[in-house]
């Protein structure tokens, strides 16, 4: 009697000679070695090389439903014959394949369909320069996205155990609420778009289902075309919501870019909706049906109004220096701070957040229970640790909440970030503040920690603001330039009060600690050169923010809060497999070197520049997000520069 495995060979395919056994009539020992071949991408093209092949040489729609007519009932393996053309031509457009998945069980395989701009027949406006084609792509990907759902093109057969049919969905990469340079979607400045996703390659076991993988990708994927990727075939009145949202993002783009004109680092809109539907949702709290939904209105002495390329908008401006937002606890505090660390994004037409933006540079800061720091200078915050530690390059595996604290701050400043976003409940409270009391009972000279209230004028006389969300100490009334309340999501502006409250105060304190602490060290940054590891190893994100690899430590990300999509988790991995991130290594002097040269290469190549696999699935996060994560692996050596 067969053994098990033989009994599945006869069943499934594999044996010796059979199309089974792998290309070449090679038998069933090598398929350890296929499915490595099959798990692998395919080489691709340089990066001036990518534009498909559309031309009448390429195979066509009718060789596709051939070959996997051809297939149908043989081995899993036969599905490798889709690398033989890689590519098919359809009427309007062409569809590549960039990755044929090893089982029905394995990760699906990769595929993208390319259209002509002759075909797409967008509006050539739309796409005139890289904002409006990035606002295009990221209309296009939600349609793209919705007609999969719709149709259920996303449903995965998944019946009768390990004999029964598997696979035949199509996966899209679902869009967020802001809008973000993608691999999803592309619209090239020539007009072309190119959309991507992966197929569960259909099979009953491991027997391929030739009929059903036709219907998929010929049917089901050229009526998403149809339907998503063509300007014809969109009604007057989707054309005309199409066009509001390239202009919405468009102006949204232009607010951020006009920010400094007027001594601002932050606007928030009148009429914006803050709130949020839910804890684990980021959708509107309007949409849950509330009445009770407050929108924002800005005091009148902080309003100002912004001429746009297509309207005007008016609400709160919040200047350059030092802003305290003060209140009772669930007021609203932390509720303007998250939209204002999220307004380095834009946003999509009913998100109620379209026009609150943030400057480019803008980071939030916070502490890090167990973070890895590497040759940070931290002194400025804290020096004098017991038995010596060196804090002029601080290295731990394992920071404190006041440690991990102020090696963001320092590497932030070290990547020329101007504005600092902070919260106290998120914060390390003995980083935050120390009164009088605590200053009376402990020493100066048994306190190794400067507070940050103690730095923030050194910091905004060095051009760096700072926004601070503050609801148990009045510590910083004496130092904000502007102090707002909030109460009942209103906010009004009590700077004054604060001011004679934090003299008031002064009056009565016979010590002056900060006079005395700040002297002890110079606010200042050092540089600092990093060489990331590049290696051939693949790296897996989660939707919790961390990325994992079969030989490097676990990379924590979860706490970088303005990474918002795990596609940019996805990105980042994808960064520490390329080769050119070893170039980077090589050719930068420093961290605000090497963000600068990425954020070059992706202005001027696009996101794809660092996107070797040719996948869907990632979004482009800003260099400062970027940087965070390579400060967080500990497999990155780092040098001070100076």
């Amino acid at each position: 009697m067969p053994g098990r495995g033989e009994y599945y060979k006869q069943k499934y395919g594999g044996g010796r000679g059979g199309r089974g056994g792998g290309r070449g009539g090679r038998g069933g020992l090598d398929n350890h070695h296929q499915e490595s071949f099959q798990e692998s991408y395919v080489s691709q093209p340089s990066q001036s090389d990518t534009k498909p092949n559309t031309s009448s040489n390429a195979a066509t729609q009718d060789s596709l439903v051939r070959l996997l007519r051809r297939i149908d009932g043989q081995s899993y393996n036969a599905y490798k014959d889709l690398y033989r053309e890689q590519s098919w031509r359809f009427p309007q457009f062409s569809l590549h394949v960039t990755r044929v998945q090893s089982d029905a069980f394995a990760p699906p395989s990769c595929f993208r369909v390319y259209v002509p701009a002759a075909d797409a027949k967008f509006p050539r406006d739309f796409s005139t320069s890289q904002i409006r084609r990035v606002a295009l792509a990221d209309y296009l990907h939600r349609n793209f996205h919705a007609n999969c759902r719709s149709n259920r093109y996303d449903y995965k057969e998944a019946s009768g155990g390990w004999s029964g049919s598997k696979g035949g969905d199509i996966s899209v990469v679902q869009p967020c609420q802001h809008v973000m340079e993608r691999t999803a979607v592309v619209v090239h400045p020539n007009g072309d778009v190119e959309a991507r996703f992966t197929v569960g390659l259909p099979a009953r076991g491991r027997t391929i289902m030739g009929e059903m993988a036709s219907q998929v990708l010929t049917e089901n994927v050229s009526h998403m075309v149809r339907e998503t990727l063509l300007y014809g075939a969109y009604s007057n009145e989707s054309k005309d919501e199409m066009k509001q949202h390239i202009l919405s993002v468009e102006d949204q783009d232009s607010l951020r870019a006009k920010l400094k004109e007027k001594g601002l680092v932050a606007f928030v809109c009148n009429g914006a909706t803050l709130p949020r539907m839910t804890g684990d949702s980021d959708k509107p709290l309007v949409e849950a049906g509330d009445d009770k939904v407050v929108t924002f209105q800005s005091p009148k002495d902080m309003e100002v109004s912004f001429d746009l390329p297509n309207r005007k908008v008016v609400g709160m401006g919040i200047p350059a220096g030092i802003t305290i937002l003060v209140g009772g606890g669930f007021h609203g505090k932390s509720t303007l701070l998250n939209a204002l660390q999220i307004g380095i994004y834009n946003h999509i037409p009913g998100d109620g957040r379209e026009f609150v933006v943030t400057e480019n540079s803008a980071v939030k800061i916070r502490s890090e229970d167990g973070r890895s720091v590497q040759s940070v200078d931290i002194s400025p915050f804290i020096s004098n640790l017991p038995y010596g530690k060196d804090t002029k390059s601080f290295s731990t595996t394992n920071a404190s909440g006041s440690t991990s604290q102020a090696a963001n701050v320092m590497e932030y400043l070290e990547m020329g970030c101007t504005t600092l976003l902070i919260d106290e409940d998120t914060s390390a409270t003995n980083f935050m503040m120390r009164d009088e009391r605590m200053q009376m009972l402990v020493s100066d000279e048994c306190e190794p920690i400067t507070p940050f209230s103690y730095r923030v004028r050194e910091l905004r006389e060095a051009g760096v603001s700072c926004i601070i969300v503050i609801g148990g100490s009045g510590q910083y009334f004496g130092i904000a330039d502007h102090v707002l309340m909030a109460n009942s999501y209103r906010y009004t502006v009590v700077t004054d009060k604060a001011k004679d409250i934090a003299k008031m105060f002064e009056e009565r304190e016979k010590l002056e600690p900060t006079k005395k602490k700040s002297k002890k060290t110079n606010l200042h940054w050092t540089d600092r050169k990093s060489k990331v590891r590049v290696s051939d190893e693949r790296w897996v994100a989660d939707r919790h923010g961390y990325l994992r690899s079969k030989d490097s430590p676990e990379l924590d990300l979860s706490l970088v809060e303005q990474l918002v999509d795990i596609g940019q988790t996805k990105f980042i991995g994808n960064l520490f497999e390329n080769k050119l991130m070893g170039k980077l290594n090589e050719t930068t002097k420093n961290m605000k070197d090497m963000g600068e040269e990425m954020d070059k290469q992706m202005d001027e190549k696009g996101i794809d520049v660092f996107n070797h696999q040719q996948v869907g699935t990632l979004v482009r996060p800003r260099r400062y997000e970027i940087l965070a994560a390579i400060n967080r692996d500990r497999s990155t050596p780092f040098t001070q520069t100076k």
